[in-house]
C-alpha cells in the first residue's frame, strides 16, 4: 500500500522525511498509526477496528478481503458495518461463497 509520511520515520537505514510517499505492507499500517496516512485506500484495519475514507461501494467485499484469515473478526465487522444497511447481505454473501465453492 502506498502511504504518505506525516512525521519523520527513523529507520535503521536512515530517516524518511514528512511528506514522502512510500510503499509498505498493509499489515504495517496499524504499527505506523499517526506517522503515515494511506493514499488511495478507502478501507483499512487498525487493530480490530475498521477505518473508512469516503463512500465505499462494496464495503462487505472489502471487509472480506481485509479479514480473510480471521473469520471471527470478519463476522463481527460485517455485522457491525453492513447489517444496518441491508439485513440480508450476510445471507447473500454466504450464497455467493457457496456458489464459488461448488
Amino acid at each position: 500500500m502506498q502511504v504518505i509520511t506525516v512525521t519523520t520515520l527513523v529507520l535503521p537505514g536512515g530517516e524518511i522525511p514528512p511528506g514522502s510517499v512510500i510503499k509498505i505492507p498493509d499489515h504495517f499500517l496499524p504499527r505506523l498509526a499517526g506517522k503515515v496516512e494511506p493514499i488511495g485506500k478507502q478501507v483499512w484495519l487498525e487493530g480490530d477496528d475498521l477505518r473508512t475514507k469516503g463512500y465505499v461501494p462494496d464495503l462487505s467485499g472489502e471487509i472480506v478481503k481485509l479479514t480473510e484469515g480471521n473469520l471471527p473478526l470478519q463476522k463481527i465487522l460485517l455485522r457491525r458495518h453492513c447489517e444496518e444497511y441491508d439485513h440480508h447481505h450476510l445471507w447473500r454473501l454466504v450464497e455467493c461463497v457457496r456458489r464459488e465453492l461448488r
